[in-house]
């Protein structure tokens, strides 16, 4: 009886322990994200569309709440191609056809589909969702949410994160039925990065 009650302490503090350390974590990776005032990172995204799929490398510049500029380095056809957000407004150089022009109605939703940008909000909300996870044998702190009812390409955004040094690995859409619909892998990141506000203009 006294080894059983000895070992019901150990498993009750162990347990403990972990749920502190866990705790601990995650709210150091909400406190980093809520801190992050800016970022540069180079990311591949690849779409998983109905009639194939697509793949992009870009460099992306973000200054929150409100610039952004997107790079497209691949594929080579789309090299060169600028997105730039600020002033309440997208402009977007196209190389194929050497212009400048404005995107309407870009909704946030479509920042992380075609953009590959991390929305912070969706994974610091009360809605969002933190764990570990193991995946290609790698361990990561694993954020989930819900994403905007006006989304039709998923219904939850899941970023994967670095568990020691916090910063975003991986984002992912996924459907209803679990289809990953987006993919975009970060590398190169770097976190509250200055920039000249001249890098958020075009002509």
């Amino acid at each position: 009886m006294k080894r059983f009650l000895i070992f019901i302490f150990f498993t009750i503090l162990l347990l403990s322990s972990c749920n502190k350390r866990s705790y601990d974590s995650f709210s150091q990776v909400k406190n980093r994200l809520n801190n992050m005032k800016s970022y540069s990172t180079s990311a591949h995204i690849t779409v998983y569309g109905n009639k194939g799929i697509g793949e992009y490398e870009v460099k992306q510049y973000c200054v929150f709440p409100d610039k952004f500029r997107v790079e497209t380095i691949e594929p080579l056809f789309l090299k060169g191609k600028v997105t730039v957000f600020n002033d309440g407004k997208w402009k977007v150089y196209h190389p194929l056809i050497d212009k400048y022009f404005e995107i309407e109605n870009l909704r946030n939703i479509d920042q992380i589909v075609y953009l590959g940008i991390i929305q912070k909000d969706l994974f610091v909300s009360s809605d969002s969702k933190y764990k570990f996870e193991n995946k290609d044998d790698k361990d990561f702190i694993m954020i989930s949410c819900r994403i905007p009812k006006e989304s039709e390409y998923g219904k939850f955004a899941v970023l994967y994160l670095n568990k020691d040094n916090f910063n975003p690995v991986m984002m992912e859409i996924i459907d209803n039925s679990q289809n990953v619909k987006v993919r975009v892998n970060y590398n190169d990141f770097e976190y509250n990065k200055d920039f000249d506000d001249s890098l958020f203009k075009l002509n």
